[in-house]
């Protein structure tokens, strides 16, 4: 029902039809579009992306239903893995993949987000089940560079993996680092030489920033002759705020730094907003997963996940954060591992511990999410790309 056309600049998806890894030779010189860490599909979407539509033929007519598809399958498919490998009881297994099929997530645009969440499970996986360092680590990596914004989840992740090893006795628990950094290397080198010195160049942050503030912040304003200019571009209409309000700032560091006050005013109207949309994204599954946190020496298997998961949520939600407020689309990294995670330590905790009343919370909580999301189901599928 969507139209299957790349959305234009500036909207996140855009990085769809700019991705383009060919190399070739132009009016005499060579030509590689090698994507930097800045842009809306990091590095590693974009790889995908491109190296999606080097194989399979698209036309600018369907590349977007090409790419969602190829996202959403990336998605699902990681899901189905953390099910079978986590959950041993055939009940559960549907109750999670219920979870996570009828979240809707699998519709979110940007793709990246989607791409991200797959390459995270993956990693998950890997690193529960002992793959080679080396596949770990690749998808470790290519989960950070998938966004910019995963890069802090992806180092603190590296370093709670090696110290997990490291206390498993694993006598080359160091090659978890050692194969983060090459993989790190091997990604970011040609950012540097493409981009020059500055890999991360075209950064959004502070454009996210201005937007943000003037989305939040504009509806608590009396009207004045800035704001009732309709015929304004919303970036036009930003960068006078931004010049009214942090004159001489053109950094998210030096609206900090310099407008210490107005922007702790901004982060405590950021706060309110973004808490409920916390509970929207997670809905009843936060309490089986507080279940398992709080139970969470008593499990099996699960004790390196949960440590990973936790950092992810908690490093990718702060850079946001410091940026803008919350939205649905920035959880599908990791819903399906909440959901699995969450499942697979109720049904340890019911059969191992005979803790009957735990199974009894995830079947409701799980039953009652599954409820809300089949209501907004159409919703997030028809609003993709504002969730």
């Amino acid at each position: 029902m969507q139209s299957g056309v790349v959305p234009p600049h500036p909207q996140d998806q855009s990085f769809a039809a700019t991705a383009d890894i060919r190399i070739g030779r132009a009016n005499g010189h060579w030509v590689f579009h090698y994507p930097t860490l800045g842009y809306s599909g990091g590095i590693t979407s974009s790889l995908i992306a491109g190296a999606y539509k080097l194989i399979v033929p698209t036309d600018a007519g369907n590349l977007n239903w090409h790419i969602r598809i190829l996202g959403a399958l990336m998605w699902l498919g990681s899901s189905l893995m953390l099910i079978l490998g986590f959950i041993p009881t055939l009940p559960v297994r549907l109750l999670a993949a219920f979870l996570v099929g009828a979240s809707g997530y699998q519709f979110i645009q940007p793709t990246s987000e989607l791409f991200a969440g797959g390459l995270f499970s993956l990693f998950i996986f890997s690193s529960a089940k002992r793959w080679p360092y080396w596949l770990t680590a690749l998808f470790l990596v290519a989960f950070g560079l998938a966004k910019v914004e995963m890069v802090a989840a992806a180092v603190a992740s590296a370093l709670a993996w090696w110290i997990w090893e490291w206390k498993k006795k694993g006598s080359k628990s160091y090659l978890t680092l050692v194969w983060t950094a090459v993989w790190f290397g091997l990604f970011l080198f040609p950012s540097f030489v493409v981009a020059g010195s500055d890999p991360t160049s075209l950064s959004r942050s502070f454009l996210c920033f201005k937007l943000s503030y003037v989305d939040l912040l504009g509806p608590h304003q009396f009207t004045g002759p800035l704001m009732s200019d309709e015929a304004m571009s919303s970036h036009a209409f930003a960068d006078k705020v931004m010049d009214r309000r942090f004159p001489g700032a053109d950094s998210v560091w030096q609206v900090i730094v310099s407008y210490p006050k107005l922007y702790a005013e901004y982060l405590a109207l950021a706060s309110v907003t973004s808490i409920p949309v916390v509970f929207n994204a997670l809905k009843l599954m936060l309490v089986p997963m507080a279940l398992v946190l709080f139970r969470g020496r008593e499990l099996k298997g699960l004790g390196l996940p949960l440590v990973l998961l936790v950092a992810t949520i908690l490093l990718t939600l702060a850079p946001a954060f410091m940026l803008t407020i919350f939205r649905i689309r920035y959880f599908i990294k990791f819903w399906p591992a909440f959901c699995v995670l969450a499942a697979a330590g109720c049904d340890q905790l019911t059969w191992h511990s005979n803790r009957k009343g735990v199974a009894a919370t995830l079947w409701i909580c799980g039953l009652l999410t599954i409820a809300i999301q089949l209501y907004y189901f159409q919703d997030m599928w028809l609003n993709s790309h504002y969730r």
